[in-house]
């Protein structure tokens, strides 16, 4: 027993003298202290003083337990060698005293825990997006990963495996044990940085998705742009232009109520196009409703969307929506029974198509029908001219504009004019 004392006396010795520390020389101490053991547990020590010398020894060892952790591994060593839990030599890293940077493991802990309620917040908000949106294959493979990445993490911080398993890693990697709060938190925080990026990055998905959409509308996709519409959305909701692309297709498939929805959404954003387009709406359901007082209702309700949505498109919007603005108002005023009231309006949306480049108004003949009516209804002899620019402009493609052909027919007709060498090849022969 003296002889393995003595042995142990000299390998601490040694490792106090060693600057730096070396691995070998902290294992050579652990090893000599095992072997101490092993012979006093066959032979106890008789001599006092040499119990003194022995408790002063471990009192000395176990000061170096710092020292000790950080040029060996006390946990592959328990792997390789699994000692019985009163050698407390191999324990001495988890009874070591604190190390100078553990009092701010409560600080990245607390930041920690911030970092994991941000990333499961937007884990939520971004499966609620994606599986509402219905985003494809795509979406989900984002998704997907995400949730993988997330579902990992939190096996190594919520789990006993995997801390132990993390534990392992930083020390295969280097990094000492009093850095792994530090540890915890930096990757806990890159990932909701990550998340909040992808999150941040939502609305030039949703932009995307928005293009995709109108070139399917245009192509006569009606479906798939529907489908790309609702995407766009559900990724932002605060995508205006979506609500009113959304709004022109139900408008196209005569779902009046799915497109007024969408409008009323896209005028929370002033967007000029979608009060223009609700109006004309409101305008079109005056006309096919038989009741009088939802006639007023929505004559009014144009007017006031017309009114307020003028303003706005004069300062940003292309001359086609202005005409499209001054047209509607003034039908909106010869729907009320105020022909004077109309006429100037009409004048204006007809002067903006003249001044404008060729094609670029679609329903230019619309100003002229309308304008026409307007004039006969103050018995003006200018509605004749009206009429022969109405018949001239205007296609028997748009609802509106076929019914105001077949009145300048009967106009010309009662003035001797030919209307099939006045109006367009496509308007509809006179019977």
């Amino acid at each position: 027993a003296m002889t393995a004392l003595e042995h142990y006396q000299q390998a601490l010795h040694h490792w106090l003298q060693s600057q730096p520390p070396q691995a070998l020389q902290g294992l050579a101490l652990l090893q000599a202290r095992d072997r101490l053991q092993h012979t006093l547990d066959q032979t106890p020590l008789a001599d006092p003083q040499s119990l003194l010398i022995l408790q002063d020894l471990d009192k000395t060892l176990e000061a170096q337990a710092q020292a000790l952790d950080e040029v060996i591994s006390f946990e592959q060593c328990r792997k390789t060698l699994l000692p019985p839990i009163d050698r407390w030599w191999w324990f001495l890293d988890q009874t070591k005293p604190p190390h100078p940077l553990d009092r701010f493991d409560w600080l990245f802990n607390t930041i920690g825990l911030g970092a994991w309620t941000v990333s499961l917040a937007l884990l939520v908000d971004l499966s609620r997006r994606v599986f509402i949106g219905g985003s494809g294959v795509a979406g989900l493979s984002v998704l997907t990963l995400s949730s993988l990445v997330t579902l990992l993490k939190a096996r190594s911080d919520l789990t006993e495996a995997g801390q132990q398993g993390f534990r392992t890693l930083l020390e295969k990697l280097g990094v000492k044990s009093y850095w792994q709060a530090e540890a915890t938190c930096l990757t806990t925080t890159l990932l909701a940085t990550a998340l909040t990026a992808l999150w941040l990055g939502l609305p030039d998905f949703s932009r995307s998705y928005n293009r995709l959409g109108r070139q399917a509308q245009h192509n006569g996709e009606l479906g798939q742009a529907e489908r790309l519409y609702t995407q766009a959305i559900a990724l932002d909701e605060d995508n205006l232009d979506a609500h009113y692309n959304l709004g022109t297709l139900y408008e196209d498939l005569q779902d009046v109520d799915r497109a007024t929805t969408q409008y009323l959404i896209a005028i929370q954003g002033d967007l000029p196009d979608a009060y223009n387009n609700l109006a004309h709406l409101y305008l079109q359901t005056a006309i096919q409703s038989q009741d009088p007082s939802v006639q007023t209702q929505k004559q009014q309700q144009a007017i006031a969307l017309l009114s307020q949505g003028l303003p706005l498109a004069e300062q940003t919007s292309p001359p086609s929506v202005l005409y499209s603005f001054y047209k509607n108002l003034g039908w909106a005023r010869l729907l009320q029974g105020n022909p004077q009231v109309a006429e100037p309006l009409l004048q204006t949306a007809i002067e903006i198509s003249q001044d404008s480049e060729p094609n670029t108004i679609l329903n230019e003949g619309s100003a002229h029908c309308l304008l026409a009516l307007s004039l006969d209804a103050q018995q003006s002899p200018q509605a004749l001219q009206s009429w022969q620019s109405c018949c001239q402009l205007s296609t028997n493609a748009n609802p509106n504009e076929d019914a105001w052909i077949l009145e300048a027919h009967k106009k010309l007709n009662a003035h001797s004019y030919d209307p099939n060498t006045v109006c367009r090849p496509s308007a509809p022969p006179v019977s």
